[in-house]
């Protein structure tokens, strides 16, 4: 009996990355040659299918070669061109919160079923740099039965050879496949072909994929005639021109017997994960922007006072879909790219803000006339929970010259007239006038609740100047009434930080120290050059770090001054001037600023010191001039270290640590990564950031990574290349940079109570200083929606891409399966969904008179059974 022959699937796509050493224009008309050049191939090669994804290239088709559209939907129809990926375009997946991913899929899957009326099942991401925690969750979420990637290489993570179930935490899981013969063929595909089923010898059928990629290309006549002459001398195996469904679609049938791989596939290029720090910080600072403008407009628009600006916000979420290309937002790409990122996230945040301002005022229309010189102001919870936040923000009286000092400013509730305590503070300007002022006051809001303040004032008979306090000699000593905290004056570090009351410091003395480590000069790895074993360009080997190679010290008072003062002070001015100064004290919280110095680097510090938040935060105004250095913010635990946990999409990933291993490497994390504590007590310290993704930690210390500055798009200098070693390179975020963190301590950690302290850092209240006209009295607004129990929350809100249906997407930050209950303000009754253990859940609400239809659907709005 004949032997039936093995088959091979050989799925033809082209790697075509629309930016990396090239900017996007590159990029476009590359798109168009290659999908030419494919659709000449499935013109003349009998059985020959080409596989491709990316929405947004056959947009640029679409835009700029309509017939050539025309082309690949016959072709499509003929299933001799297959959509594949379902993406909008393939994005770096560690940085992204989890709901950009979702929209990548989301705008991805509408494009190809409005242009092709094809929605792919398997979806794909070749080239992104490691695959996180709760990855899985979204793709199945978004209508994915099967996965295909290429890194982590083998050398990197173990994995089998063939299919497995890729399961999160959630419980979700997909079928998924490493394809490590990767996605490129470069003229080379007979070796390729060869060296790949070697490496799949045990599959039952397998999957190879061929093409020309990373600058477009897809297939060759010269691979082509290569695959040929390789069947013909393996008769063994059935080659076949195929996608990646029908290679799946056999697997699924054994999917009990494939084994099951658990959480994170990481890791790969460390040093992506804080390359382009200011890339990082604009995209965290346009995800977050977005999240409150959305829903502010979701607000407005389903209690009728405003359309939703559907195209708008459309506009908005695809400059930051584009941001997220895997050469763009890890730092790969080249300085011309960088710029075009920073350009394309700047119209992003145009847009969202006009957005919002309009959503805002229409939210307000209803709002009472303020009196006399009263000057209204509106804060808004974007959030379903509540959030204790110190609220500040800057307004104008008419008061235009007054002298400094002279304005008493009293702020009082719009509905209920109480007095809200305040603490008046030093603008963003040093305009010596009066008549404008910032304010922080502590406050409380609801879940989307609208708070009015009502800002008055008075003139002083004598004007009140605010005098800086003394700065102790050793330590200075602060006592809220949730944390307490010393800082060393002489050093300029935190000595001690705990909850109030306590005797024991959760961190070491001279915590939060800035140390600069020897780094590769590499875009993409990270780590001390000495402990690169392997100098081959993308594969430095497991690089790790020892020890710093110097650290930021307190300025003296001479290198403070120069660095702090305007040159026309006086020298008995300057004289006096501290490294450590209280700038601001007062009712509300204590400012202290402290100036380090590190070869030809500084850094301006910030500590504020709430009187009522869980919370110390910093910010660092650093000066960089390093170069293939890494910067990080050192934490010394003082307690044995257990576990660190991050937040990944819409997840979080807990790694277990060693607390004697002196060696550290990086590894991944979104808006917060905390670190538990080895025995009985429980305690925890966890860092929150504004667009920090990287962390290493060893001897019980956590380290944040904040800079790095290697040569943009380098894999390394060639010292034997005088092209290469003889001239200045640009190098990645030297210059002027802020970064921000927020110190949470506590007993017991709880994931929801940290993450949801991250989100109001980086989602913080939306604030308008506006005049309503109304002359009716205005009463407190019901609700947007509730929801309970208080493991739920609401990550996301939106209209419905079709139809008059309102998105309420839900997320279940608990360990156990919950029943939850949404409320919305004006409309009667409840719904009640379950949802599993870290989960999210669906629905989409349309009114039926006084009552609502609900639905469930899965993450991208498709019903569910």
């Amino acid at each position: 009996m004949t032997q039936p022959k093995k088959q091979v699937h050989m799925i033809c796509q082209a790697h075509l990355d629309p930016v990396w050493l090239w900017p996007w224009e590159d990029g476009l008309t590359e798109t168009l040659s290659t999908f030419r050049i494919a659709c000449d191939f499935c013109d003349q090669v009998k059985g020959f299918v080409f596989c491709h994804n990316e929405a947004i290239l056959y947009q640029w088709v679409e835009e700029h070669d309509p017939a050539l559209l025309k082309r690949i939907q016959k072709l499509v129809k003929a299933g001799r061109w297959h959509i594949a990926g379902g993406s909008w375009l393939q994005p770096d997946l560690n940085v992204p919160s989890g709901e950009s991913h979702i929209r990548q899929f989301l705008f991805g899957k509408t494009y190809f079923q409005r242009v092709f009326g094809i929605e792919p099942t398997t979806a794909y991401n070749m080239d992104p740099f490691g695959q996180p925690e709760g990855y899985a969750q979204i793709l199945a979420g978004c209508g994915f039965d099967s996965y295909i990637f290429c890194r982590p290489n083998p050398a990197q993570w173990e994995l089998p050879t063939s299919s497995f179930r890729w399961r999160d935490r959630s419980g979700s899981e997909v079928i998924a496949r490493r394809s490590d013969d990767h996605y490129l063929t470069q003229h080379n595909a007979y070796a390729k072909f060869k060296q790949a089923l070697t490496n799949y010898k045990d599959e039952p059928q397998t999957m190879v994929l061929w093409g020309i990629g990373n600058h477009g290309g897809g297939p060759s006549r010269e691979d082509l005639q290569e695959i040929k002459r390789f069947s013909k001398d393996h008769p063994q195996y059935e080659m076949i021109h195929s996608t990646p469904e029908a290679f799946f679609a056999p697997v699924a049938k054994q999917r009990e017997t494939l084994p099951v791989i658990v959480g994170e596939l990481q890791n790969c290029f460390r040093g992506c994960y804080t390359s382009m720090h200011r890339i990082k910080q604009a995209h965290r600072a346009c995800e977050s922007l977005m999240a409150s403008t959305e829903r502010m407009a979701t607000m407005a628009w389903w209690q009728g006072k405003d359309e939703y600006p559907q195209a708008d916000l459309e506009d908005a979420w695809k400059d930051i879909l584009f941001g997220e290309f895997h050469d763009i937002l890890p730092g790969s790409g080249t300085a011309e790219v960088e710029q075009d990122a920073h350009a394309r996230f700047g119209h992003c945040v145009e847009l969202l803000r006009r957005l919002r301002v309009k959503a805002f005022l229409r939210l307000l229309q209803d709002e009472k006339k303020a009196l006399g010189e009263t000057t209204p102001i509106f804060v808004w919870n974007p959030h379903s929970f509540p959030i204790q936040t110190d609220f500040e923000c800057e307004f104008t009286f008419s008061n235009a010259m007054a002298k400094y000092g002279e304005a008493q400013i009293d702020l009082h509730d719009g509905h209920t007239g109480k007095n809200i305590p305040l603490q008046r503070e030093q603008t963003v300007s040093p305009f010596p006038l009066d008549f404008r002022v910032k304010v922080v006051v502590p406050m409380l809001l609801e879940p989307f609740q609208m708070r009015r303040l009502d800002a008055t004032w008075t003139k002083r008979k004598k004007p009140v100047i605010w005098k800086a306090p003394r700065v102790p000699k050793e330590h200075l000593t602060f006592k809220g009434k949730v944390l307490r905290a010393k800082i060393n004056t002489r050093t300029g570090l935190l000595d001690f930080l705990a909850p109030a009351g306590g005797r024991k410091s959760f961190l070491k003395p001279g915590a939060l120290r800035l140390g600069a480590w020897a780094d590769l000069d590499h875009a993409w790895d990270c780590g001390d050059p000495v402990t690169a074993k392997n100098k081959e360009a993308f594969n430095q080997g497991k690089t790790y770090w020892r020890k710093s190679r110097g650290t930021f010290r307190l300025a003296t008072k001479t290198e403070a001054a120069e660095i702090l003062s305007p040159p026309y002070l006086s020298p008995e001015r300057t004289k006096g001037m501290s490294p450590v100064r209280i700038i601001e004290q007062g009712p509300v919280r204590t400012i202290v600023e402290a100036v380090f110095i590190m070869g030809r680097s500084a850094v301006v510090r910030r500590y504020i010191l709430s009187v009522t938040q869980g919370w110390l935060e910093v910010h660092d105004r650093i000066f960089w001039n390093e170069r293939d250095t890494m910067l990080k913010l050192e934490m010394p635990l003082a307690y044995d270290a257990a576990a660190t946990v991050s937040e990944m999409p819409y997840s979080a990933v807990t790694r277990e640590v060693s607390s004697v291993r002196a060696e550290h490497v990086d590894h991944v994390n979104q808006r917060w990564v905390a670190v538990t504590e080895a025995g009985d007590e429980g305690r925890y310290v966890a860092i929150l950031n504004d667009g920090l993704h990287g962390h290493s930690i060893a001897k019980n210390t956590l380290y944040t990574s904040v800079l790095r500055s290697p040569v943009y798009a380098s894999p390394g200098i060639n010292a034997k290349l005088d092209t290469e070693c003889v001239r200045h390179w640009p190098r990645q975020d030297q210059g002027e940079h802020e970064a921000r963190y927020r110190i949470v301590v506590g007993q017991e950690f709880n994931e929801k109570s940290v993450s949801r302290e991250a989100q109001a850092m980086n989602i913080p209240p939306a604030w308008l200083i506006h005049h309503p006209t109304s002359s009716k009295a205005s009463k407190p607004a019901k609700p947007f929606i509730r929801v309970s129990p208080a493991s739920v929350s609401v990550a996301a809100v939106k209209k419905t891409e079709t139809g008059r249906g309102l998105v309420v997407r839900l997320w279940n930050q608990s360990s156990k399966k919950v029943t939850a209950t949404v409320t919305l303000g004006d409309v009667a009754g409840t719904t009640k969904i379950t949802i599993g253990p870290q989960a999210l859940k669906t629905l989409v609400l349309q009114r039926q008179g006084s009552q609502l239809k609900v639905q469930e659907t899965n993450l991208i709005e498709a019903p569910v059974d």
